[in-house]
């Protein structure tokens, strides 16, 4: 099995309001995607979150590491993180909603 990762979104995930990274060139997979950014901004954060995209770990989270993702002074009801795959050249998505008010 072939999997590729094209797209990252996020959606009031942490400092993450409205977010779309798109790691493909017109939809074709590149062959090596590097991510950089400063500390605090999310890498461990994306990790985490395709983690539990990728072995349904998302499923056994608990209320406080739920909103453990919500974006700090906001009033963000709920969030969203999806990704976009190439999983044997066939487009999958995987998403994980949020609920912050009934976590």
């Amino acid at each position: 099995m072939r999997i590729r990762l094209l797209e990252i979104q996020y959606r009031n995930i942490r400092e993450m309001k409205e977010l779309t990274v798109d790691l493909s060139d017109s939809g074709v997979p590149k062959h090596v995607s590097l991510v950089q950014m400063p500390n605090g901004v999310g890498k461990t954060t994306t990790m985490e979150l395709i983690r539990y995209c990728l072995d349904k770990g998302a499923a056994d989270l608990d209320e406080k590491k739920i909103l453990s993702f919500k974006p700090p002074r906001t009033e963000a009801k709920s969030g969203e993180f999806r990704i976009k795959l190439s999983v044997d050249n066939q487009i999958k998505f995987v998403t994980i909603r949020f609920d912050y008010e009934n976590p």
